[in-house]
Parts: structure tokens; C-alpha cells; sequence
């Protein structure tokens, strides 16, 4: 009977820490994920991810891929604006 009793405790604890890990880490990362995927093309870039999520290290990715996609986005706006402007003038090419 003991053993029987033992076996159930330790499937309800095991279940209450898989409920809580994917819960508070695997969701918020497979979103992260999901969001990502998404982003295709230089216009995408526009688009921030947002992760709900009280985990430190899973805020601090989504604010450093917001944070670089920023500065892709910029990067590719100034490359775009050098390719129809003179670089030594300013004046806009033929």
C-alpha cells in the first residue's frame, strides 16, 4: 500500500513541475519561436515580439532581438537611401 501511495506522490509532483516548466519556460520560449519565424523580410522588421513571460533571461532575449532588429532595420533603411544617393553630395542619382 505504501508503494502504491509513493508511486502517486511522486506522479503528482512530477506533473505539478512539468505544469509549472512548460507553463513559465517552454511556452514563452516556443513564442519567442513562433514570433520569430515570422520575421521574413526587411519590412518584418518593424514588428517587436512581445514574450508574457516573468522569466529574466526570456524578457532579456526578447529585448535584445527587438534591440537588434532595430538596428537591422535602420542599417537596411540607410544602405536603401546610399543606393539613390550620391555619398559625396547628397543629391539624389539619375
Amino acid at each position: 500500500m505504501t508503494i502504491i501511495l509513493f508511486i502517486i506522490v511522486i506522479l503528482v509532483l512530477f506533473n505539478t513541475w512539468f505544469y509549472f516548466l512548460k507553463k513559465y519556460f517552454i511556452s514563452p520560449i516556443d513564442s519567442l519561436i513562433h514570433q520569430i519565424s515570422k520575421h521574413q523580410t526587411h519590412k518584418d522588421s518593424k514588428t517587436k515580439i512581445l514574450i508574457d513571460s516573468k522569466i529574466k533571461e526570456v524578457k532579456f532575449l526578447e529585448k535584445v532581438f527587438n534591440t537588434k532588429n532595430e538596428q537591422l532595420f535602420d542599417s537596411y533603411n540607410k544602405l536603401e537611401i546610399s543606393n539613390y544617393t550620391d555619398g559625396l553630395t547628397g543629391v539624389f542619382n539619375r
